[in-house]
């Protein structure tokens, strides 16, 4: 008998378990038609009597426990005997369909994608048809890395490439050049390439800037970029390219060959040596990044950027070098970024470009959400009373960022020109390093 007490339900939650996992098994096996009922020892509980085994749970018969070994009797018979093994070895993977599990690697760098193929004989070629190839590598053995990268871009089985990514340094440029036109060829959607530590300019195969595919295109390096004559990307919607020097002419190209350009971000280092002027004229562009940072000391710029997006929605501007900014057409705007001019405006500045500041702002006075970098801030305290007034009628949340040099003396002012302001964020930097405290 079992024992009165706090223990006597415990037949009923061990029968309740056996229930669950019984109907858990059989899901998993893909039956789904009917009870399974395997031809095993049982040990029942009969009549009003009860049985004990393993502690003294009773069973009923439709939970019956089934022996260790057990083998069902049903069509499904070997699946859902593998699937009770997998199962009470805690391994639940490898029960999963290969679409599954090629979903899975999709996440993973490609080096442990390819790892898998060690597990079992299933998992041999699974890694070959994963849509997303991620190659990394930041290390001494360059060789090693290339020849990897070869023999995965070999033995890679689909026709088609989702992602291509790779991060690299020190890698030779005309097998950079191999792995690109190998995703090119492949119809690659997304293109993600990191190229660090080398001095030479980069030369991306002529196939890249014409590619019919290609939907997003990321690029970042340290180096010079050059671009063919022809450039036209009809698809493409996502653009992020960083260089060392990008010119005006690349930008303006890259800008104007892409019709559906809905994300463009843009930046690296200028020489303030030669003058810089493009023109972003795209009308199915919603997000824009500008940042650019110059290394020939604080003298103003002549770098000039005309901004013509009718449904424009976000807008990023940073500089270090006071780049003359023409804003048209900016109706739909609704959150903006800005950090420009120099950190020390009152030795390096002049009032007259301090003073387009606001005419910069003037452009954007529409959005609801709007962020005061550090610069502009230096720049509104040094530029001349006679360019206000401004208004922003629609803005409802405000976060300036001030240096421990700042006077604050333009925020009172900024205040009265919101009237339907709701939330003010305040950051303020307490070191020469502008390491920013939120208040």
């Amino acid at each position: 008998m079992v024992p009165m007490g706090p223990w006597s339900k415990r037949p009923v939650l061990v029968l309740s378990l056996a229930i669950v996992r019984r109907n858990f098994l059989a899901s998993a096996a893909g039956g789904g038609g009917g009870r399974i009922r395997d031809d095993r020892e049982t040990i029942e509980g009969g009549g009003g009597g009860e049985a004990e085994a393993d502690g003294g749970a009773g069973e009923t018969e439709d939970a019956q426990v089934p022996a260790k070994n057990a083998i069902t009797s049903t069509s499904n018979t070997g699946k859902l005997f593998r699937v009770k093994q997998h199962c009470m070895r805690g391994d639940r993977i490898t029960i999963l369909p290969d679409s599954v599990l090629i979903h899975i690697l999709s996440f993973l760098p490609t080096k442990y994608a390819v790892r898998t193929r060690i597990l079992s004989t299933r998992w041999k070629h699974i890694w070959a048809s994963v849509p997303n190839l991620h190659f990394f590598f930041m290390g001494r053995h360059c060789s090693v890395f290339a020849d990897f990268t070869d023999r995965v871009l070999f033995f890679h089985e689909l026709p088609r490439i989702q992602r291509f990514s790779l991060e690299c340094a020190g890698v030779d440029l005309n097998r950079l050049n191999a792995w690109v036109s190998v995703a090119v060829r492949r119809g690659v959607q997304e293109l993600h390439i990191d190229v660090q530590y080398t001095s030479d300019c980069i030369l991306l195969p002529p196939t890249l800037f014409t590619s019919t595919t290609l939907v997003v295109f990321k690029l970042r390096s340290v180096v010079q970029m050059e671009i063919p004559g022809l450039v036209r990307f009809p698809n493409l919607r996502v653009l992020h390219v960083s260089l060392q020097y990008p010119f005006g002419d690349m930008i303006q190209k890259l800008s104007c060959s892409c019709p559906v350009l809905e994300d463009f971000s843009i930046g690296g280092r200028v020489d303030n040596s030669q003058a810089m002027a493009f023109d972003i004229s795209t009308v199915a562009l919603k997000k824009l990044e500008m940042d650019f940072y110059e290394d020939q000391g604080f003298e103003d710029s002549d770098n000039e950027f005309v901004i013509n997006a009718p449904i424009l929605e976000h807008l990023t501007l940073r500089d270090d070098y006071f780049a003359l900014y023409r804003l048209k057409n900016l109706s739909s705007l609704f959150r903006a970024d800005i950090d420009v001019g120099v950190g020390c405006i009152g030795f390096y500045g002049s009032k007259e470009r301090a003073n387009t500041v606001y005419e910069l702002l003037k452009g954007i006075s529409n959005v609801e959400y709007l962020t005061l970098g550090a610069r502009t801030m230096g720049a509104l305290d040094y530029a001349d009373d006679n360019n206000l007034p401004l208004l922003f009628p629609n803005l409802t949340h405000l976060k300036l960022r001030v240096s421990n040099s700042s006077s604050w003396k333009r925020l009172t002012y900024l205040l009265s020109c919101m009237p339907n302001l709701e939330n003010l964020g305040l950051e303020v930097s307490t070191k020469k390093d502008l390491n920013f405290t939120t208040i």
